[in-house]
């Protein structure tokens, strides 16, 4: 009583001086062990020649302060740790007991005494880097609450209870290591118990024990890197989780193990009601019975708890079984693998109606290969959802057995829904109904189940419904032996509502068996009148024999479904792509992008082509569209860069044109609108060049739209002289020469100013006449008139011009001529002939002497001829040239 009240009475009043003089306690350090250690009071700060030979010797004679360390060297210590009830820290300075760095510290009962280390309900304290072992009842325990302990890299080995935590709040335990031997009866590897919040669990590793990890009725509790293996007790489980209160975040938990699996269950979840979240769980090799599973939850009611990334297998019973025995379970989220476990892969199954299990979920999980079914519904297992699962070859192919159902639901298992599942390579069925369970089915595939070869297969949808209604929707049963649709009786199908489903059976005159009686599709669909809006056929798999049960551009099972009321297919992809959602698991998607537009360019016509870039990676082809999205033209291809659309008008413009890949589910969104195009202009035909009194008229056959844009037509002759572009179908074309062959050429161009190849004709002006000018009928029959006045004016000037001739000079001009003269002509012959010429004053009586050949030259010329008879008319090739005729009726005139 004289030490207690000595070493308490020192403390106190320290305690009162320094808080109230505002005065510091300094942290100390004391060591342990080492070379000359003993217990003596100079064991403080001085490792080296002071150090205390028991770490019990610090706890029972050294006051600890806040921010005290306690260091223990390498050794085994014989000894029982009791903490001092005033020995505590402060939230910001821990009391530490740590093994000395990279030393090994034991702290052994000796199997003496019931404890290694006992801390009853000290705050703020810090153990780390010690092992614990061997005590009769815990190696490590805090009987009574505290706050803010840690526990950090500790081992525990012994055939007790390691770890023992009763109401630790805000706690920090890392790197735990516990090792449990023996059977001994509510012995624990790591045990929490009691109101506590707030604690964080990292990197525990617990093995053996009558539950290696045990947490109960903590709140708001972080649990991370968990790991339990090896229970002994089949009544339990590896981790054993009851009542926890607020919520529960963990991750990256394994129970069990291949030869480390747990005799009971790898995880129980009891009594649970809270939101919680675990997420990267492994259990395997769990259980000695089909009674223990890999995940076992019971009792847990909440909204919003989920358990993802499971992978669950090689467990004696279940992979995962959620059931309800006092309350129900309900809200939960599941997600995970389910494979090799010797009875189902999920089964939810309630016990009455005060405990069901109800308003589950299990969704994009895998059951395969399980010994029993993939998952099961059992009776009180109400409106739970199956959403993207497959049950894979599941079942135990032996004579007499009923195991291998890829979905089941049995007795009272009302309104649970199975959607966007598949089932395929089943042992019995693909879809098991039984008694008097209801449900829906929609969006699935069963494929191929029934290959059993020892017990009795079932097909695709087997039932033995005696109550319960099953709607079917969207289905497709493909290939399942030895019927699509099996009923057990001529009852049982009488609670089956179905439609909109695709059935293919290649036996066909066993696709349905009701009580017996085997039906082809048409008795079954026609004479029968079953599934009105079902229908029969290949589905057109992309590839069922290697698991793709996506759909083939041209399966008849896109577009062909019924909206349910689903939005996403197995893969999340939109629900509908196309006109309505697509029969099966997987929406057929329509292309992914749109297409980019080009230029578009006029091939003839009648044809333009419409270029665009390739932006879908699922396309089965293109189509264009006009601009009141009419389909204009398609084609087949992918990776296209053009379509041509044909049956166009000539010299039409286009425009409002658009592109779309699409494929079977439908077209993608639309590109922009192509700039608009006209189509080309034909060839001309139809030319002509007529003579007329102004010139050669050219005339061309007109075609469409010929003044639209810059559509016209462009007439030019040879060397000369053009029209331009004009906008009309003809041209006159003047001031040409006489006896003159012309060639002529006429053009097209479309409204987008794209010319056609030219066309030729050819036309010859009349023979030179007066003046030499190309003459009309016209003014041929006035030159008539005008040659009688001429004969007048000649005779008239003819008397006058013999008066005043001068009779000396005809003598001295020869009248002889030796070549041709004609008009625009020069010379010395010309002068000559114009001084003969005009001593006949009828012919001549202008009588100017020039040399030059001109109109007044011609004219007289034309007057000779005419009045002695060299031309009968000016129609004569001659008329106004000085030929040999004309020559030698001068020469005879006016002699040598």
């Amino acid at each position: 009583m004289f030490y207690f009240l000595k070493k308490y009475f020192l403390k106190i009043l320290l305690i009162f001086v320094f808080v109230f003089l505002g005065l510091k306690v300094s942290a100390s350090t004391y060591y342990i062990g080492g070379s000359g250690a003993a217990d003596n009071a100079t064991c403080v700060d001085d490792p080296q020649t002071h150090s205390c030979a028991t770490i019990s010797y610090v706890f029972n004679n050294k006051d600890l302060n806040p921010g005290d360390i306690i260091e223990v060297r390498a050794g085994t210590y014989p000894e029982m740790v009791v903490w001092g009830a005033n020995d505590i820290g402060d939230a910001t300075n821990q009391v530490i007991l740590r093994g000395a760095p990279g030393e090994t510290v034991i702290i052994d009962g000796g199997n003496t005494r019931a404890y290694g280390i006992y801390l009853n309900g000290r705050n703020y304290i810090t153990i780390q880097n010690i092992t614990v072992q061997n005590a009769t009842a815990v190696n490590l325990i805090q009987d009574a609450a505290s706050t803010g302990l840690q526990l950090i890299d500790i081992t525990s080995t012994g055939t007790n209870t390691g770890i023992s935590l009763t109401s630790a709040s805000s706690a920090f335990i890392n790197n735990i290591n516990v090792t449990v031997s023996g059977t001994n009866a509510n012995k624990y590897g790591f045990y929490m118990l009691g109101a506590s919040s707030g604690t964080t669990l990292n990197n525990i590793t617990a093995v053996g024990g009558q539950v290696p990890i045990f947490l109960s009725n903590h709140s708001n509790l972080v649990a991370n890197n968990l790991t339990a293996k090896s229970n002994w007790h089949s009544s339990y489980a590896g981790f054993y989780l009851n009542a926890l209160t607020g919520t529960l975040t963990g991750s990256n938990w394994v129970a069990g193990g291949s030869g480390t699996g747990n005799a009971g269950h790898g995880i129980w979840i009891n009594n649970c009601d809270i939101p919680f979240s675990i997420s990267g769980v492994t259990t395997s090799y769990n259980g000695t019975t089909e009674s223990q599973s890999g995940i076992y939850i019971s009792d847990s009611a909440t909204s919003g708890a989920s358990i993802t990334d499971i992978d669950s297998s090689y467990n004696t019973g279940h992979g995962l079984n959620i059931v309800a025995g006092t309350g129900h379970t309900s809200g939960i989220t599941i997600q995970g693998n389910f494979h090799h476990n010797a009875v189902h892969g999920v089964q939810l199954n309630g016990s009455s109606d005060s405990a069901k299990v109800e308003n589950n979920i299990v969704r994009d999980s895998i059951a395969i290969s399980n010994g029993g079914d993939g998952f099961d519904f059992f009776s009180k297992a109400d409106n739970n959802t199956i959403l993207r699962c497959s049950a894979i070859g599941n079942g135990t192919d032996t004579v007499g057995s009923d195991r291998g159902d890829g979905f089941s639901a049995h007795g009272s298992a009302y309104g649970n829904q199975i959607l966007y599942s598949l089932a395929y390579n089943n042992v019995l069925s693909g879809l098991a109904h039984i008694q008097t369970s209801s449900g829906i089915v929609y969006n699935s595939v069963f494929y191929n189940n029934g290959i059993a070869t020892q017990a009795t297969p079932r097909g695709g949808f087997w039932t033995t419904n005696t109550g319960g209604t099953w709607i079917l929707k969207n289905n497709i049963f493909s290939e399942n032996i030895p019927n699509e649709l099996y009923g057990s009786d001529s009852t049982a199908f009488g609670v089956i509502s179905a439609d909109y489903n695709q059935y293919y059976h290649p036996a066909n005159n066993n696709l349905v068996n009701i009580g017996g009686a085997t039906q082809n599709w048409a008795t079954y669909h026609i004479t029968n009148g079953y599934e009105t809006n079902s229908q029969y056929g290949d589905p057109l798999f992309t590839d069922a024999s290697s698991e793709d049960f996506t759909l083939q551009d041209s399966s008849p099972a896109i577009n062909a479904g019924t909206d349910v009321g689903l939005t996403s297919d197995f893969v999340n992809n939109s629900v509908p792509q196309g006109s309505n959602p697509d029969i099966g698991a997987y929406e057929y998607l329509i292309p992914d992008s749109a297409p980019t537009i080009g230029t578009p360019s006029a091939l003839s016509s009648s044809s333009v082509r419409w270029f665009f870039t390739d932006n879908a990676s699922n396309e089965t082809g293109f189509k264009i569209y006009d601009n009141t999205d009419t389909l204009v033209a398609s084609s087949i291809g992918t990776n296209m860069t053009y379509i041509d659309e044909t049956g166009l008008s000539e010299n039409t413009q286009y425009t409002g044109r658009y592109a779309v890949a699409y494929n079977g589910a439908g077209n993608s969104s639309s590109s922009t609108s192509a700039s608009a195009v006209y189509t080309l202009v034909d060839t001309p035909t139809g030319f002509s060049a007529v003579l007329n009194s102004g010139g050669i008229n050219l005339t061309v056959d007109d075609f469409p739209n010929d003044t639209s844009g810059q559509s016209g037509y462009y007439f030019s002759r040879s060397g000369g002289v053009n029209s331009g572009w004009i906008q009309t179908n003809s041209w006159l074309d003047t001031n040409l020469s006489c006896g003159t062959e012309y060639t002529y050429s006429v053009k097209y161009r479309n409204g987008d100013a794209i010319e056609t190849n030219e066309i030729t004709t050819t036309a010859t002006t009349n023979p030179c006449a007066i003046g030499g000018l190309v003459q009309s009928p016209e003014v041929l029959q006035q030159a008539k008139k005008q040659q009688l006045i001429l004969m007048i004016d000649n005779l008239k000037q003819q008397i006058l011009q013999i008066k005043k001739q001068n009779k000396s000079d005809i003598g001295k001009i020869s009248g002889v001529f030796n070549s041709p003269m004609y008009i625009n002509m020069q010379s010395e012959d010309v002068r000559r002939l114009q001084k003969l010429l005009s001593t006949q004053p009828d012919i001549y009586p202008e009588g100017k002497i020039t040399g030059y050949y001109g109109s007044l030259t011609l004219k007289a010329v034309q007057r000779f001829q005419l009045k002695y008879g060299i031309v009968k008319s000016y129609s004569d090739p001659g008329f106004g040239y000085v030929g040999p005729k004309t020559r030698e009726k001068l020469k005879e005139i006016f002699g040598e």
